[in-house]
């Protein structure tokens, strides 16, 4: 089987065309398709918000229970404050009583039997250990006090710096939580705008293909 010159030059101008037109159009959508970059894996908005809502319920049950603590030691405080004082006046009274009590022992020495004489010193130098010793143990109760006013500064203390700490970290999510946003909207505008060159590049890539077959129709034509 041969094919007449006129018909063998067709197909070869046919072919030269079809090639032609093809690697014009795949030429043509490469340099319209925009480079594309990896869309970066990233933490979804949602779960980083449900992480912050998570972190935020442990941080107020812990601080539910140190304001409780806080509050028993606010509550024992005052009633040490009140013991004591129950504790100096009991002290006052006991010294009267025993001033008191030394008047009358001295004031029966001078009438009494000289017998007395020892029992009333011993009397005498025991009584005033027995107030110094109170005393101390007043003085014992005022640090007792004042360190449980310092407990009290320190979990104030501890408080007001978990919440600093807390508002940070709270601050940290939430610009984690927009610039995760803003990522994600970045990632759905660049995967449209690939799609929207994609679909460009075929639509042209089919015209370039006409366009070579109709000029390689017409040169068939012309020859």
């Amino acid at each position: 089987m041969t094919f007449h010159p006129s018909l063998k030059n067709a197909l070869l101008f046919f072919a030269f065309g079809l090639v032609f037109g093809i690697f014009l159009s795949f030429l043509w959508g490469q340099m319209l398709i925009p480079e594309y970059k990896p869309v970066i894996t990233v933490e979804s908005p949602k779960q980083l918000k449900k992480e912050v809502a998570s972190s935020e319920a442990v941080y107020t049950k812990k601080a539910d229970s140190l304001n409780s603590q806080n509050d028993k030691l606010v509550v024992q405080l005052s009633n040490t404050k009140a013991a004591l004082a129950i504790a100096n006046t009991k002290t006052v009274s006991l010294q009267k009583e025993i001033f008191n009590l030394l008047d009358r022992r001295f004031g029966r020495q001078q009438t009494s039997a000289s017998h007395l004489d020892t029992t009333c010193d011993s009397l005498a130098n025991t009584i005033p250990v027995l107030i110094a010793a109170s005393k101390e143990k007043d003085s014992l109760y005022s640090s007792e006090i004042a360190d449980l006013e310092s407990q009290v500064q320190n979990r104030d203390s501890a408080v007001a710096l978990q919440q600093e700490q807390y508002e940070t970290l709270k601050a940290s999510f939430t610009k984690s939580i927009e610039a995760q946003t803003i990522l994600t909207n970045d990632n759905k505008a660049l995967t449209k705008t690939v799609r929207q060159q994609r679909t460009k590049s075929k639509l042209l890539s089919a015209a370039l293909l006409i366009i070579s077959g109709a000029a390689a129709t017409y040169f068939l034509h012309h020859n």
